[in-house]
């Protein structure tokens, strides 16, 4: 069992929530439109991964979005449980994201802003 302090927890929680607004605004993407969004991630990802060898958590994002791309639901889904999961690997895979650009400003302000005053429903 791994301890973290309050401000690790905290930092984990905001990256959670913001990763919820990711994923719900990825769901409720028409095919094409969501498909763009992957491909655009998937091709950041790995042109920053390639600058940043030691990144791995970032390149561990690249075949998950890879297989939302190639394996229909079944990839789709294990990209959607990983976004959201809070094991281990998922908190360290939030820290390096590549969905920069799918919440708009106004939408992660808002969501940071509701984090910070407490609120609970931040959405």
């Amino acid at each position: 069992m791994t301890w973290k302090n309050d401000r690790q927890e905290r930092i984990e929680r905001k990256s959670l929530i913001l990763f919820q607004a990711i994923h719900d605004n990825l769901r409720a993407q028409q095919v094409q439109t969501f498909a763009k969004i992957i491909l655009d991630a998937k091709n950041w990802a790995e042109r920053i991964a390639s600058d940043r060898p030691g990144d791995r958590y970032l390149a561990a994002w690249i075949p998950l979005l890879d297989g939302a791309l190639s394996d229909g639901v079944s990839g789709r889904d294990l990209l959607f449980s990983t976004m959201l999961s809070t094991d281990e690997h998922a908190v360290a895979l939030r820290q390096s994201s590549p969905f920069a650009g799918v919440l708009s400003t106004s939408e992660r302000a808002a969501i940071l802003w509701a984090f910070d005053h407490d609120k609970e429903d931040v959405q």
